[in-house]
């Protein structure tokens, strides 16, 4: 049982460390900043050129 508690904990480990260079990478795009803006409630759907309203606001 310890050995796989070992073995699952660096597994984990390695995992984090790639969600940090993802995360790391993501913010260092240019587009990154532009294209994640809660504020734009935009459509994505370049057939439509409706805005999509939140609840409340």
């Amino acid at each position: 049982m310890d050995l796989s508690t070992s073995a699952l904990t660096s597994k984990i480990e390695a995992i984090q460390g790639e969600l940090v260079e993802i995360q790391s990478y993501i913010s260092r795009r240019p587009e990154a900043s532009a294209s994640i803006d809660r504020r734009n409630n935009k459509s994505t759907d370049r057939h439509r050129s409706t805005t999509l309203q939140t609840e409340g606001g």
